[in-house]
């Protein structure tokens, strides 16, 4: 049986996003050396003034139904696995051009990097057969849980063929732009 224990953290709301086949990037500031994680949710951002104008207009519901992780005293459950299929380094401009594949505004990806140099990561999500809730963990970005969680016979939330299609989108799109 294949298990892992190294978590991103990440807002709930995008952890859901990635899950719902909504978003199939992040954008970071840095470059990540890890292929495979889990996704542990977040949800510091409800703290932040501006969060309303965080994400995209059409998608006011959806955040409004995955606004919050499932929490009980100190736990959180772990829902999904991801993949970094690809970590390309590119420019503000390039992440513009990228609007499609994210649910935030433009205005919140460039207020998020200020003068960083952007990487997107494309992400292949999976759900997990068995949501598993675990203690909440310390770390910013990444987290090593105190147990290993199972991740065989994975379901892709996004078919093979469909997310080789936006894979392919994606890189054909940052690869034109540096030209």
């Amino acid at each position: 049986m294949k298990t892992i224990n190294k978590c991103i953290k990440e807002w709930n709301v995008i952890i859901e996003a990635l899950g719902h086949g909504k978003q199939t990037i992040l954008v970071r500031k840095y470059r990540t050396n890890k292929s495979e994680l889990l996704l542990c949710p977040t949800f510091t951002y409800l703290t932040n003034d501006s969060f309303s104008t965080t994400f995209k207009d059409n998608y006011v519901d959806f955040i409004r139904e995955n606004i919050l992780p499932l929490v009980a005293k100190d736990k959180m459950e772990i829902k999904y696995f991801i993949t970094v299929e690809k970590s390309i380094e590119c420019s503000i401009e390039d992440i513009e051009k990228l609007d499609d594949y994210y649910i935030w505004t433009t205005d919140h990806v460039k207020s998020y990097l200020k003068e960083y140099t952007p990487f997107v990561w494309i992400l292949r999500t999976y759900k997990i057969q068995k949501p598993c809730v675990v203690d909440r963990m310390k770390g910013m970005k990444y987290a090593i849980l105190n147990q290993k969680i199972p991740i065989d016979n994975l379901e892709p939330v996004i078919p093979d063929n469909k997310f080789l299609e936006i894979s392919k989108e994606i890189e054909e799109l940052i690869s034109s732009l540096k030209k």
